[in-house]
């Protein structure tokens, strides 16, 4: 009985990682986009400058230091001034050959001050992804400076 019970607790397991796992020769979709995205939309609310920052190649991102620099600035402006954070995206176009897409996306930023008004901004962003091992990981976006602050 308890053999059972372990090799149901196991199978579970494996079908529950398989079903997270990136297949090994997935090609660039706009579910490939979706995942990726909703994973920076989920480590922007959550206010996590880390995870945020591990969705971006650092190898083969044009300036990457600099653009780390103004995520950490933005993170250090919510957190002085603001108390929730809210991000939209929704996928305009991908480019499946080139691995890029046109995304409208929108930052919401509500005050700690009720004297402040909440802030949002949005923009059509270029996101361009690239394998990363086994991973899809942003490789450019543009404009740039829509992550420099609120």
């Amino acid at each position: 009985m308890l053999r059972r019970i372990f090799v149901l607790v196991f199978s579970l397991a494996m079908v529950a990682a398989a079903a997270g796992a990136t297949p090994p020769n997935e090609a660039f979709s706009p579910a490939v986009a979706d995942r990726v995205l909703g994973a920076l939309r989920d480590a922007l609310t959550a206010q996590n400058s880390s995870r945020t920052l591990a969705l971006f190649d650092r190898e083969r991102m044009p300036d990457y230091a600099q653009f780390a620099d103004s995520v950490g600035l933005l993170f250090q402006d919510y957190n002085q001034r603001y108390e929730a954070l809210n991000v939209r995206f929704h996928i305009v176009q991908t480019d499946d050959d080139s691995g890029a897409a046109m995304v409208d996306f929108t930052l919401e930023a509500t005050p700690a001050s009720p004297q402040q008004m909440p802030v949002r901004h949005s923009a059509q962003l270029r996101f361009n992804f690239a394998r990363a091992g086994k991973d899809w990981k942003i490789v450019d976006v543009q404009p740039r400076d829509f992550f420099a602050g609120f």
